[in-house]
This record gives C-alpha cells, structure tokens and sequence, in this order.
C-alpha cells in the first residue's frame, strides 16, 4: 500500500494537511480573542505544530491536478504538486525506468531485474508484471495505451561479461504478451500524436528512426551529428522531433518527420562552443509547447554555476533561447507540472521548484532518496489545497 508520511503521530491525507492549516490559521486568530477556545480547538483537531510546516506547499495554485511519482533505490515516491510535499511512498525496492497511462491510472516501474511492475496508482497495488530480456532504461505508452515499449541494453560486469540485449520489446498492455521485438533498435521512445509512428533516437548510431507502429516497419531514417545526447522529445502539438547534442557543448537537433523532411538534419545551435554553456542533459515542454526548458549549466569567474534554459519554441524549427535563469545547484533533469505553472529539478534528496511565469524560487520539496526517475501525470486523488 502507499504509505502516508506522519504528522503527530499520525497518517495523514493532502485533504488532512489542508484542514490542518485552515485550523491552525483559525485557532491563531482565537487566541487574540480567548485562549480557551483556541486550545480547546487544536486539541480537537489534533494538528500540532506551526500552520508555516504544514501549508508552504499549499501556496501553490494548479488548475491541472497532478502528481510526480519518482523512483528511487528505495522504491517510489508520490509528491502531490498543489501540497508540494511527498504525500505517500511505496516500497518496490530498487526503481528505475516510469512510464504512465494516459489517464494515471497504471504505473509501469522497472525493478533491479529484468522485471517491470504495474502498478494502479489508486491503490498502489502491483496488478501485474512484463519480463522484457534484459533491464530497461527506458519504458513509452502508446497513445490509446494499447502498448508499452520497452528498450534494453546489455547488462556487462567484469566477472561475467554481457548478458540481456540491446532492443525494443513491445508488449500488449491488456494481455501483458509480447507482440514484437525490434532487435537492435536500441533507444528511446516517443510516439506521433495518433500513435500511428513510433520515433526512435539511436544513441550508439546518431540517427532517428521512424517506425510505423502497426506494422513494425522502418519508414524514415535521419543522420545527426556524432554523440548524440539525450532525447528524443516530440514537441505537443507538432510531429517534430528534438534531440540533444553534447559534442560541443549544448545544443539542440531538430527533425520534423512529417512534412519538412528538408530540416531532417538541420540544427539550431543555441551557444557557440567557446560560450561553454552546457545543457545535455534533459528537455521539458510547455503544455503548449511554446516553450522548453532545459537543465544546465553557464561559466563563471571561478568555473560554472547551474542554469535553467528556457526557449521558444512556438515555431518549432526556429528555436530563440529566450532567457536563462542561473541556480545554486547542478540540474540535470526536469519535469514540468500539467498545468505548466511549475518546474521540477531533482537537487540531491529534494525536488527543487521554480515558477514557469516569474522564474522565481518555490519552496524545495523533500524526498525519501535521491531519485533515479520521474514522470509527471494526473492526479488520482487531487489536493484540497486551494
């Protein structure tokens, strides 16, 4: 079961934490009338602590309900984004790879071994299992949730060499069955809004695959640079498709299966080598996709300092860098809540958190561990926070 964090002593809801506050902010305005009856009240409601403990995620307005479940060696964690705060956890063991449904309700979590679990989100209860060859580094749903891709690598020690494959296994999400295996199709997933194409970033080969998802085939295949990063990320709303360069530091690759072929080895160099800015790492888009944001770094005077890189991409083959907003740590990834309103950036142990709109700092949510993945998704039991 997903396990509350406690407050007094006690397992507690988001609605609880909600209630908590409100009582609190009340029973201090009753102290300036009489003491009795604000002693009387938090006695009742028994919150206990300072409303400031139990409220600085509530400051947070979102009109798109939605959690950020993280994975981590010590299993997997919940944060509730209106509460900003770790609302349940649940012990899978070591977590890797997520990947959600498209409405939340089933969580796909690839374990230590070759096993991935799916979990109902509702009840935290593991439903079911995927055995792929060898241990995914990464997991997509179809559009339609029809299946799940699953990409594996070789799994090489010292004492016993290599063992798995390096693939894509595609299993039925009803039947939990395989019913494909692209052998040597070694990369991530994204898929074309209707699900009708599956696009592939070959990291070993740095090139994009197109692959018609009822028939398995390859239909399109685009050369990139040498040392292709990460990706791809398909941008909402649009069949083009953008990946990460870090051979000369950061910049992004763009590549628009659909009508633009002539852009299929295009790319938009956003700083020049000798600038050393550096964002390899990790892409977030807008709801919209108006906007990406990526984690990074800028030089200083005594080496480099972390950054968030926000671009536009309202026309999405003529990318702008529109700011860049310097931090206090190293970020490597990001996620970006449904409503678009808040970034999310693992800092060791913690979830750091900006404003979309002012860029401004939020309260740091703290985590059970430090995380390995996380995928942001509806919320199964949305926050009474306001």
């Amino acid at each position: 079961m997903w396990k509350d964090p406690p407050l007094a002593g006690r397992s507690v809801s988001a609605s609880d934490l909600w209630l908590c506050g409100r009582m609190m902010r009340l029973g201090k305005w009753l102290v300036h009338r009489s003491a009795a009856p604000a002693l009387m009240l938090l006695w009742l409601v028994g919150c206990g602590g300072d409303d400031d403990d139990v409220q600085v995620g509530c400051e947070v307005d979102s009109g798109t309900p939605s959690v950020i479940y993280v994975s981590s060696a010590g299993g997997i964690a919940v944060v509730d984004v209106a509460a900003g705060s770790v609302r349940q956890t649940r012990d899978l063991g070591p977590s890797g790879a997520l990947a959600l449904n498209a409405d939340g309700s089933r969580l796909y979590v690839v374990g230590s071994s070759a096993a991935i679990s799916v979990v109902d989100t509702s009840t935290s209860e593991v439903v079911g299992e995927v055995v792929a060859p060898a241990r995914a580094f990464d997991l997509a749903v179809e559009p339609g949730d029809r299946r799940l891709w699953i990409t594996h690598d070789e799994i090489c020690n010292i004492d016993e060499g290599c063992t798995g494959e390096i693939g894509t296994t595609v299993v039925d999400l009803e039947s939990l069955v395989e019913v494909a295996y692209l052998g040597s199709v070694g990369g991530p997933v994204v898929f074309s809004d209707t699900g009708a194409s599956a696009y592939v970033l070959e990291w070993r080969f740095g090139t994009f695959l197109a692959i018609d998802t009822s028939t398995f085939e390859l239909t399109a295949m685009r050369f990139t640079f040498c040392c292709i990063g990460p990706g791809p990320f398909r941008r909402p709303g649009s069949d083009v498709v953008y990946a990460i360069g870090n051979e000369f530091g950061g910049f992004l690759g763009f590549t628009d299966f659909g009508v633009a072929t002539q852009y299929a080895d295009g790319w938009f160099l956003i700083g020049q080598s000798d600038q050393a800015i550096d964002f390899q790492y990790d892409l977030a888009f807008a709801p919209d996709g108006s906007r990406a944001y990526l984690p990074g770094s800028v030089p200083t005077a005594s080496g480099s300092r972390g950054a968030i890189f926000v671009v536009d991409t309202s026309t999405p083959l003529e990318l702008e860098l529109e700011t860049v907003v310097e931090v206090d740590f190293s970020p490597t990834r990001i996620a970006i809540s449904l409503d678009g309103s808040r970034i999310f950036m693992p800092d060791g142990a913690s979830l750091s958190v900006y404003d979309t709109r002012s860029l401004a700092r939020r309260p740091v949510i703290p985590l059970p561990a430090v995380p390995h993945s996380m995928v942001v998704g509806p919320d199964p039991a949305p926050s009474a926070c306001p």
